[in-house]
């Protein structure tokens, strides 16, 4: 056996955590309502990044209701039904995502919830709580 190649397993494994582990330069999208990071920036042929479309973001347009009568003698102009516009995970570079949608690092600070009672006997029991 005169090949050093490793077991394909240890490279699925090594392929897996490379993709986890992201540098501070390198490009990712980052879902801001989940704050995760979806992805590596992907490259089109024309060197731009390809626009990575967000889950749910575009619904189906409603159905056209029938004109009413008042609308049938050109009374109200037809209206549009409304469209959502196409969400796209925005992308930067780890570090500044990182920075921006708070990625890595402790989850926000939950304030307690105490009742004004509880805490005016809290006070009058331990002056520095």
């Amino acid at each position: 056996m005169s090949d050093d190649k490793p077991p394909e397993a240890t490279v699925n494994i090594e392929s897996k955590l490379e993709q986890l582990a992201y540098a501070d330069e390198d490009l990712v999208y980052v879902d801001p309502d989940k704050r995760i990071v979806v992805g590596r920036v992907q490259w089109g042929k024309n060197g731009n990044p390809k626009p990575m479309l967000m889950d749910g973001s575009v619904e189906p347009l409603e159905e056209k209701k029938e004109r009413s009568p008042k609308d049938a003698k050109g009374d109200k102009p037809d209206r549009k039904s409304r469209v959502l516009r196409k969400r796209y995970y925005p992308w930067g570079t780890y570090r500044s995502m990182k920075r921006v949608y708070k990625i890595d690092g402790k989850p926000p600070k939950v304030e307690p919830i105490d009742t004004l009672d509880q805490v005016m006997e809290k006070a009058l029991e331990q002056p520095f709580w």
